[in-house]
């Protein structure tokens, strides 16, 4: 693994799924994670996210598109307050995406979807 930050959260590499059922410019996509935080010994309390919805304290949801000549292309979506809540208790994300043209030229080498900030 590349996850070698303490930022760094688990990735869904869907590339396969993208070329097999080719993304479409301007369709919504929808994204729907269902998410745990776990911390030992924190079972039960807020968590940061959940109390003060501070950016730094909140997971992210990233989306990167590379390309083959390594200009990628970065996007993201915070969670915020009110959807994390404590931790050892499960969550739903849902968000939209769309994808653009320059989104899917022949030079895509892959599509990642990523959470950060998990501690």
């Amino acid at each position: 693994t590349n996850i070698n930050k303490p930022w760094q959260g688990p990735r869904l590499d869907f590339t396969k799924y993208a070329l097999e059922c080719p993304l479409i410019e301007g369709a919504k996509y929808l994204i729907t994670l269902r998410i745990k935080v776990d911390k030992e010994s924190f079972e039960g309390q807020m968590t940061p996210c959940g109390e003060t919805n501070d950016w730094r304290e909140c997971l992210k949801l990233t989306r990167k598109i590379m390309l083959s000549d390594q200009n990628d292309r970065y996007s993201s979506q915070r969670v915020n307050k009110g959807i994390v809540g404590k931790y050892g208790e499960w969550f739903t994300f849902t968000s939209t995406w769309t994808y653009e043209a320059d989104d899917l030229v022949d030079t895509v080498m892959g599509n990642l979807f990523y959470l950060e900030y998990t501690e």
